[in-house]
């Protein structure tokens, strides 16, 4: 076998196993050996706790939804943290300190920063985190603390779904998040899922770690320290919030784009990493989430090794024409928005997350300082 067809199996071996052959060992793995744990109605003291930077439109909605929770409110503490906020957010949030609502006028230091200095005046048994825009469902807050009645548990991360407002695929992408929600859920079933949901998840404060405050992913590494750490996260799709979809597919990829550089700048310093000593975890770790931040390099080298031996080879022609028709799709659907159905909308979505990848590991390695969004919510 020449080099040119090794390549070409390998790389198609990766984007297999990442995208398919994962899921279905999951799947199989989980019928087999579930690990289930206890769920009980119990009342632990919460702090809620927001972080905003120029938030004025949303944080008086934000407020009221939290207020409106269905939980004790002798029993949850809600902190709005301004990272430096320079509009009407704190005004805003103040108009509620009465109604016991603390405000945390930070100076602008990111938004990992300031988390950190909320979460040392946080008094709650348990830190649930949640994004400003992002709207929880009333029962969402006691479906999160149900868990923690297992020891065992030191986080869970729930069910956030985009509102179509904005840019969206409508149901393709729905599929997708289906397809992203079924794979943390079986890795719940056997230990831990892989990273939380910023948009509304919620730890154990005593599984907390301060963050280095350059990290831009702060939901997901801070939900990897409570795994880190013994814990078990677990994913309940019970646990729903909403979201608004981005207004276009450009801030979509924007969005997605800052996502993978935290994604690669938190791997490269180590941060989250699972340890040899969590072989199950580590294993997760690499082929739910390093495997497909990297499968634009598969991506590129089966695309050309299947077109150099295309000329020799049947099969190398039919899976050189099969990818060109595939990202032919992804170009009409680029064109149109993703609007022409799942022919269209899923091929553009794929293209533009390995895209958005290979764009935010540039940015990872080149140093680009990104101060922190209260908006980051990652799938990938």
């Amino acid at each position: 076998m020449s080099l040119t067809a090794i390549v070409f199996c390998s790389s198609a071996t990766w984007l297999a196993f990442t995208y398919a052959g994962y899921p279905l060992l999951l799947a199989a793995a989980s019928k087999l050996r579930p690990r289930p744990w206890r769920r009980a109605d119990i009342r632990p003291s919460v702090s809620l706790i927001v972080a905003a930077w120029n938030e004025e439109t949303v944080i008086r909605d934000k407020i009221e939804n939290a207020l409106a929770l269905d939980y004790p409110a002798d029993r949850l503490e809600i902190i709005i943290a301004s990272d430096g906020s320079d509009d009407r957010t704190v005004a805003f949030a103040r108009e509620y300190e009465k109604r016991g609502v603390q405000v945390l006028d930070l100076p602008r230091a990111g938004k990992t920063a300031t988390l950190n200095r909320a979460v040392a005046r946080a008094r709650g048994e348990i830190l649930v985190f949640s994004d400003a825009n992002v709207m929880i469902e009333p029962g969402a807050m006691k479906r999160l603390v149900s868990h923690f009645a297992d020891p065992a548990i030191g986080g869970v991360t729930g069910d956030v779904r985009l509102e179509p407002a904005g840019f969206t695929l409508g149901e393709p992408q729905g599929h997708y998040y289906r397809y992203e929600r079924f794979i943390q859920w079986a890795e719940s079933l056997l230990g831990s899922t892989i990273g939380a949901d910023g948009g509304m998840y919620a730890i154990r404060k005593a599984c907390f770690r301060e963050v280095p405050g350059e990290i831009i992913n702060d939901d997901f590494v801070i939900s990897m320290n409570v795994v880190k750490q013994g814990f078990r996260l677990v994913y309940d799709p019970g646990a729903v919030a909403h979201e608004e979809s981005p207004a276009d597919a450009r801030l979509e990829f924007g969005r997605k784009t800052r996502v993978e550089q935290g994604n690669f700048q938190a791997f490269l310093a180590g941060e989250g990493v699972p340890g040899p000593d969590q072989p199950w975890a580590l294993f997760a770790y690499f082929s739910h989430k390093v495997s497909r931040w990297v499968a634009f390099v598969p991506l590129g080298l089966a695309l050309g090794s299947s077109m150099a031996l295309a000329p020799v080879s049947g099969v190398h022609a039919l899976a050189f024409g099969t990818q060109t028709l595939f990202y032919g799709l992804a170009l009409a659907g680029w064109r149109i928005e993703g609007k022409g159905g799942a022919a269209l909308s899923l091929p553009f979505y794929f293209v533009l997350e390995n895209f958005a990848a290979a764009r935010g590991l540039l940015r990872a390695l080149t140093g680009n300082r990104d101060w922190g969004s209260t908006r980051q919510r990652k799938t990938a």
